[in-house]
C-alpha cells in the first residue's frame, strides 16, 4: 500500500465520525420534531403534520442562525476586544515612548545648558585672567618708568654733584689774581678869582 493510499485512508477515518455525528444529531432532531408533531395530535403524512415538521424544522434553522449570529456577534467583539487591547497598549507605547524621547530631550537641553554656562564661566574666568594680568602689565611698566625716572635723577644728580666737585677743585688749585692799585687823581686847579697870582 502506498502513502498516498494511507493518507486517503487516515482522511476517510477522520472524516467519517464527524458526518456520522453530524447524521445522529439531525435524526434525533428529526425524531424529536416528529415525536412533538405527533404529541400535537397531527397523523404522520398529513398535510398539518408536514407543515408542523417544516415550521419545527425553520424553528431549528432559525435558532442555529442566531445561534451562529451570536457566537459570529460573540467572536466580532472579541477581535473588537483584541483590537481594542492592541491598541491600548500600542497607545501606551507610543505615549512611554514620547515620555522617554521628551526625557532624554530635556535631559539633553539640561546638558547643554550646563556646558554652557560651564563655557560662560570659563570664558569670563579667562576675561578676569586676562584683565588682571593686563593690571599687572601695567603696573610693571609703570614701576619700570618710575625706576628708570628715578635712575635718571640720581645719574643727574650725581652727574651735578661731580660737576660742583669739579669746579670746586678747580677754584682751589688757580686763585683769582689781585686786581690793579688806582693812583690818586691830582687836585684840579683853581679857576676862581679868588686867588693870588
Amino acid at each position: 500500500m502506498g502513502r498516498s493510499h494511507i493518507l486517503a485512508a487516515l482522511l476517510v477515518g477522520l472524516t467519517l465520525p464527524g458526518c456520522a455525528a453530524v447524521e445522529e444529531a439531525w435524526r434525533q432532531a428529526t425524531m424529536s420534531d416528529r415525536d412533538r408533531c405527533l404529541s400535537y395530535g397531527h397523523r404522520e403524512g398529513s398535510e398539518r403534520f408536514a407543515s408542523c415538521m417544516q415550521r419545527l424544522s425553520m424553528q431549528r434553522e432559525i435558532q442555529a442562525a442566531n445561534r451562529r449570529r451570536q457566537e459570529e456577534i460573540q467572536a466580532a467583539n472579541r477581535r473588537l476586544d483584541d483590537l481594542r487591547n492592541e491598541f491600548r497598549k500600542r497607545t501606551e507605547a507610543e505615549a512611554e515612548s514620547r515620555r522617554r524621547a521628551e526625557m532624554e530631550a530635556e535631559t539633553e537641553r539640561r546638558r547643554r545648558t550646563e556646558a554652557e554656562e560651564e563655557a560662560r564661566r570659563r570664558m569670563q574666568a579667562e576675561e578676569e585672567s586676562r584683565r588682571r594680568a593686563g593690571v599687572e602689565e601695567e603696573r610693571r611698566r609703570r614701576a619700570e618708568a618710575e625706576a628708570d625716572a628715578e635712575r635718571r635723577r640720581r645719574a643727574e644728580a650725581e652727574a651735578e654733584a661731580e660737576r660742583r666737585r669739579s669746579e670746586a677743585a678747580t677754584t682751589r688749585v688757580s686763585p683769582e689774581p689781585p686786581s690793579p692799585s688806582i693812583p690818586p687823581m691830582p687836585p684840579a686847579p683853581d679857576l676862581g678869582g679868588g686867588g693870588e697870582w
